[in-house]
């Protein structure tokens, strides 16, 4: 988890120089989601509603597209690091990092966006990886490598049926792994491996290899290279979005978001704004297009209508 964290802060921090410079096309017209200095965001899978965590994943944040009201979900160390929309857009789980003293602990929460306060899914002495909210709320104890189904008891509401979980993904020991629910055995990638996610669908892991970005298929135990990249994230079941930059070895000189895919094996390129450095991209079921500009700090909209209806 320690080499994920350097990974993406360096990535970030090295990309915020004043030199860098975008080159895509500037006829977009982005919308300003937040005045606040933003991290990694994603889209609910509605669309209504986006969640980002404040700077250097500190805190988490959701805003209701539709009125526009901002509601911040925890201001704790680490909640807006991979936090897991529920399917049905009904709440949102995360992880919190607690010190007292020198001890260190880590919280579990859900919040439902009807509700007003969180739910205490669970409390850990260990490093727990993130949640990942399916038919339930589920966790890895990155120590002693075990699974973690933590909202059973009371049963998860949801509105629309969502199969089981079979696989759950976390990096440990500086390797991706992932763990079958059903029986704990484990499938370990290489060293250098990160970044790991799991498909709406449960049946693929998005992971990345140094800087090259992968997707592995648990059914057909295959694996698709799509290509040098970072921040990547599903765009469904069946497409990756990702950044793609190049740099003269001190700054980032060209930067552009690229949607890979994996049905016919193809990328296609996203516009932004001239100027800006987009990382952490997300982009929603209706083909909108948000991400967090390096250079600024704040996280931008483009509509679908702006960047060309992406589906």
């Amino acid at each position: 988890m320690k080499l994920l964290l350097v990974i993406v802060m360096t990535l970030f921090l090295v990309s915020c120089s004043g030199d860098a410079v975008n080159s895509a096309a500037s006829g977009s017209r982005d919308t300003l989601v937040t005045e606040m200095s933003c991290a990694a965001s994603q889209f609910s899978p509605d669309s209504r509603y986006i969640a980002w965590g404040g700077e250097k994943f500190k805190g988490l944040f959701v805003k209701d597209l539709t009125s526009g009201t901002i509601t911040k979900i925890s201001d704790a160390d680490g909640a807006g690091w991979k936090f897991s929309w529920a399917p049905d857009s009904s709440g949102i789980a995360f992880r919190e990092s607690i010190t007292s003293g020198s001890d260190q602990f880590f919280r579990i929460q859900k919040r439902y966006l009807d509700k007003n306060m969180n739910e205490l899914v669970g409390e850990f002495e260990n490093t727990v990886w993130p949640p990942l909210w399916r038919d339930s709320i589920y966790s890895v104890d990155t120590v002693k490598i075990s699974n973690i189904s933590l909202a059973l008891k009371p049963s998860l509401s949801l509105k629309t049926a969502v199969d089981p979980l079979k696989y759950n993904a976390f990096t440990s020991s500086g390797r991706v792994s992932i763990i079958n629910i059903q029986d704990g055995s484990l499938i370990n990638f290489n060293d250098g491996t990160h970044s790991p996610s799991i498909s709406p669908d449960g049946r693929k892991l998005l992971y990345i290899e140094l800087d090259t970005i992968k997707v592995y298929d648990t059914i057909s135990a295959s694996t698709v290279t799509i290509g040098r990249g970072s921040s990547a994230s599903w765009a469904g079941n069946s497409r990756i979005v990702y950044t793609f930059t190049a740099d003269d070895g001190r700054n980032v000189t060209y930067s552009e978001v690229r949607v890979f895919d994996l049905k016919n094996r193809r990328s296609e390129a996203i516009p932004v704004e001239a100027g800006r450095i987009p990382l952490f991209p997300s982009l929603s079921s209706n083909g909108s297009l948000a991400y967090t500009d390096s250079v600024s700090g704040r996280l931008f909209i483009t509509s679908a209508n702006d960047n060309g209806g992406v589906k």
